[in-house]
């Protein structure tokens, strides 16, 4: 079903919504209800965000982040660039607090530290979110060789867990 990109549109601020579409997003629940379980890529991102700025709104609490932000609508090809991008909340907080070098407790702070990112979302059918759906993302940066997390892995004597291919 994915297209040829069909070029780069300009946008004021990227999110999903905005990428894949407003009428898509509305009907996405009844999309996913017909194929439950099964997970649906929306947008891939690719960013470098210089700052981040934590707001909320009615429906929320949200980072946008200011950069420079390539996104590819996965089920149309069609490949959108801005300089704002505001992700799903929870890799927007795992973003900030990283660019945050005071960590996940300053989260009124203006985030100044460069960051770059790059990933896949999409979502699936969960009957209990309001939404009636979830964001399933997935990294296409492997961990860099001296994030903490990876190295406190890597000091661990503890072997790796194979997981089966599903």
């Amino acid at each position: 079903m994915t297209q040829e990109p069909v070029g780069n549109a300009l946008l004021r601020r990227i999110t999903v919504r905005d990428v894949v579409g407003k009428a898509f997003m509305k009907d996405l629940p009844a999309h996913l209800s017909k194929a439950p379980g099964k997970k649906l890529g929306l947008m891939r991102i690719l960013g470098v965000a210089s700052r981040a700025k934590p707001g909320a709104t009615d429906k929320g609490e949200y980072v946008r982040f200011i950069g420079r932000f390539k996104a590819t609508n996965l089920l149309t090809g069609e490949v959108f660039q801005g300089s704002q991008c505001i992700l799903p909340h929870f890799v927007g907080e795992m973003i900030h607090a990283a660019m945050t070098s005071g960590g996940p407790g300053l989260s009124g702070l203006e985030a100044q530290s460069e960051s770059q990112f790059a990933f896949d979302i999409g979502a699936h059918f969960d009957e209990t979110a309001i939404t009636r759906y979830v964001y399933d993302v997935a990294s296409l940066i492997p961990p860099a060789a001296s994030d903490a997390l990876t190295l406190l892995e890597q000091s661990l004597n503890v072997p790796q867990l194979a997981l089966k291919a599903a």
